[in-house]
């Protein structure tokens, strides 16, 4: 069964620890469930996040998760994009 983790920032939060806690919190339910980072997707919210969470994950990894935004998602999701003729 595929399972969704939302994990929940306070105001607070600076991005260097963010990025920590996000690493910390993908490693652990992973670990958990005994998946491997290569069957994962981390999915974040803007492209330009996608720099900082690979550096955070990279940090301790051997194999980094798939990163993906909700359009890049979908694209890789879907069917493909048909040529026009000629």
């Amino acid at each position: 069964m595929r399972t969704i983790e939302t994990i929940a920032l306070t105001p607070a939060v600076r991005p260097a620890q963010l990025w920590r806690s996000v690493a910390e919190a993908a490693r652990s339910w992973l670990a958990q469930r005994e998946l491997q980072a290569a069957d994962a997707v981390l999915l974040v919210p803007f492209a330009d996040l996608i720099g900082p969470a690979r550096r955070a994950l990279a940090i301790d990894a051997k194999w980094l998760p798939r990163m993906h935004t909700p359009r890049t998602l979908a694209t890789a999701l879907g069917p493909p994009i048909a040529h026009a003729a000629g």
